[in-house]
């Protein structure tokens, strides 16, 4: 395969603790340049020219949108209170763009809707990215998302009639926030950035030095957003379950150095709900004595079926299931395996016949938090080694082949299959990484990487720098260095897909995902030989 000629650098290196680091493409980190715009064109030419060579592309994509053309119900939520009072769910008929919120008076009166993504941009890449209703239900406000940006606007309403009213002017540069409203219901708590130094023709999507405005005690603001109940000066008192499940009333003088949780009323056998606050030193607190309780259940072979729960006779009824056409769970079956890792640990995976597996690898919560911090920082290579291992276990048991075997993931999982498909590519057919953590040496330089860092280590420090060293690349700067070295002598192809109208998967209108799933089943199945059934 011929690939487009892409310009080296050479010039761009730098010294990182006495070890030499060269980035030829540099110059691809900046979405907005002419340089990049063609690199990303010439990139996915080649690469929509290899997927539409598919022959059943066509049947590919008319069974997608049949599997996704069926009516999904969300989980059936509370608020408001008196007349404000309504139950809500989001709703999709099928293929609409986005999801609809609706609401109604009682589970059995007709739903109306009550907010429509669909209808502000005519490609549905306009996405609702997060809502919140005071206490009475009076006022809402919600954020959005254009093309699949970080970047949101919060909106501020006042319910009428079912109808929204603009009750102050949007809230601009909103990125990786909450709503919450105060308990009197003046104003919200959220999180911005300082609006960018930027000029008209240049995107904010790249910012850095941004975030750090915005991060200065943001575990403490996280709280504070989500959890308040009231303060008194620099006191503020919370609700939390931490280490309470039945919910306790904890206070904290930000004021103080050591910011120390202090119990003000420990949990008991009934659980908190609401807490009122009077004359700044007294509590009035209402116990959940009785309630009704929603919840929806998903599964690898279930789509989702939503619960009505009564906790004051202990029933439960199912009030909404999605239902899949032409599609019979029973077909499928699921069993969950354990097989040893590199070192000799126990890792569960799960196996969705027909060949789905799904290996919960070191990293995850599967198992508390020793489990996670296996899977971390100088434990890193766990998640590799017990990902490769879970291949190895596949092929031993003949339940495929290396080269039967595709490997994909998004975000981190992105980085995963990365990192595996070049420690060990004799284990793969192919690999797809979606919108991967590449760049382990500057990802903590652009948008919300600072926030990794817990995760990954601090590049700039000696020994993070050295534990990450080995793992791949900023995704156009890896695909640009995977074809200049292997390009002449690799019989895979080694391809790029860009979406310069989505961001990371959030708010991903359901045609642009059908689209997606088309393109990257198709250069799956070229590329492992998979034969086609009707």
């Amino acid at each position: 395969m011929e690939y487009p000629e892409v310009r080296r650098d050479e010039s761009v290196v730098e010294d990182h603790f006495g070890i030499e680091i060269k980035d030829p493409y540099r110059w691809l980190e900046d979405p907005d340049s002419e340089e990049t715009k063609k690199f990303v064109e010439e990139q996915n030419k080649i690469t929509f020219k290899y997927i539409n060579e598919y022959e059943n592309r066509e049947k590919l994509m008319d069974k997608l949108l049949e599997k996704y053309n069926y009516e999904r119900f969300g989980c059936t939520f509370k608020r408001g209170k008196g007349e404000n009072e309504y139950y809500y769910f989001f709703h999709n008929t099928g293929l609409q763009a986005q999801s609809v919120l609706f609401r109604q008076k009682t589970l059995d009166s007709e739903p109306v809707v009550f907010f429509d993504p669909n209808t502000l941009s005519d490609d549905g890449t306009v996405a609702l990215s997060y809502i919140s209703f005071s206490d009475s239900g009076k006022y809402f406000a919600y954020s959005l998302s254009k093309s699949g940006s970080d970047w949101v606007k919060i909106y501020i309403t006042q319910i009428e009639d079912g109808k929204l009213v603009e009750i102050d002017k949007p809230l601009d540069w909103v990125k990786f926030s909450g709503i919450t409203w105060t308990k009197d219901e003046k104003g919200i708590f959220y999180q911005r950035y300082p609006k960018p130094n930027i000029s008209e023709n240049k995107s904010a999507g790249t910012e850095t030095d941004q975030n750090s405005n915005a991060m200065t005690n943001q575990n403490l603001l996280n709280l504070l957003m989500n959890l308040r109940l009231h303060n008194v000066g620099s006191t503020f008192f919370f609700k939390t379950s931490k280490d309470s499940p039945q919910y306790k009333i904890v206070k904290i003088n930000i004021n103080d150095s050591e910011k120390k949780f202090i119990d003000v009323i420990p949990q008991n056998k009934h659980v908190i709900d609401t807490v009122l606050f009077c004359n700044n030193n007294s509590f009035v607190i209402n116990y959940l004595y009785d309630a009704q309780l929603f919840y929806s259940v998903t599964s690898f072979i279930n789509p989702g079926t939503v619960y009505r729960c009564d906790l004051r006779n202990n029933s439960c009824k199912e009030i909404k299931r999605n239902v899949v056409k032409n599609y019979n769970p029973d077909d499928f079956v699921v069993k969950q395996k354990f097989y040893p890792s590199k070192d000799g640990t126990n890792i569960p995976m799960f196996i969705v016949h027909k060949k789905y597996v799904v290996a919960n690898i070191r990293g995850g919560g599967e198992y508390g938090e020793t489990w996670y911090e296996s899977g971390k920082l100088d434990n890193k290579q766990n998640v590799f080694d017990d990902f490769q291992w879970a291949a190895k276990y596949l092929i031993n048991l003949k339940y495929t082949s290396p080269e039967k075997l595709c490997i994909n993931g998004g975000s981190n999982g992105g980085l995963l299959v990365g990192a595996c498909i070049n420690q060990a590519p004799e284990l793969f057919g192919c690999a797809v990484a979606d919108v991967g953590v590449m760049d382990m040496l500057r990802f903590h330089k652009f948008t919300i990487g600072h926030a990794w860092i817990s995760d990954y280590g601090d590049p700039d420090k000696e020994h993070d720098f050295k534990t990450v060293l080995n793992v791949p690349l900023h995704s156009l700067k890896l695909i640009s260095q995977l074809q200049y070295v292997a390009g002449k002598s690799s019989k895979k192809p080694l391809l790029i897909r860009i979406d310069t109208k989505a961001g990371h998967g959030g708010g991903k209108p359901v045609k642009k995902r059908i689209e997606e799933a088309t393109d990257k089943i198709s250069f799956i199945n070229k590329n492992i030989n998979a034969e086609w059934c009707d």
